[in-house]
């Protein structure tokens, strides 16, 4: 199980918070979740692959209203991220979307590189996505070592 959370410098001069979860295959336990993050309380929730259906329902019962989205990894059924809005859980799809949040820009990209038989696999290198869409933060899934 990975958690890592950030805290990035915004336009405004104040700190925001995201909370990245990724690789919990369905273990997520929500407790550690709250460990980790301890009193900080995160604007942004990412999930960056290889996270199970149940796991998104535990952080979205425990941290709505906070938005909350992710990308594919290459474990993950390509409509997890749809079946999950479908029923009710507002887990935004990045996939392949250019958007701004607290004046930071992003660019969500499904896959993993190091996986060439995913049909989800990302072609962008952070500085093409940067020259390409203008994005400050490329939001994928971490590469397997």
């Amino acid at each position: 199980m990975n958690f890592l959370w950030l805290m990035e410098k915004n336009q405004l001069g104040g700190n925001m918070y995201l909370f990245f979860v990724a690789d919990t295959h369905d273990t997520l336990d929500i407790e550690d979740a709250k460990y980790c993050l301890g009193d900080i309380y995160p604007q942004l929730i990412i999930g960056l692959g290889d996270i199970g259906f149940s796991d998104y329902v535990a952080l979205c019962r425990e941290y709505e209203p906070i938005p909350m989205g992710g990308v594919l990894g290459n474990h993950d059924d390509k409509d997890l991220l749809k079946n999950l809005w479908n029923r009710g859980f507002k887990v935004f799809d990045f996939n392949k979307k250019n958007f701004t949040f607290a004046d930071t820009k992003f660019l969500g990209v499904s896959g993993a590189l190091k996986y060439m038989d995913n049909d989800q696999r990302a072609f962008l290198t952070q500085e093409e996505s940067v020259r390409l869409f203008g994005s400050g933060i490329q939001i994928r899934s971490p590469s397997a070592r």
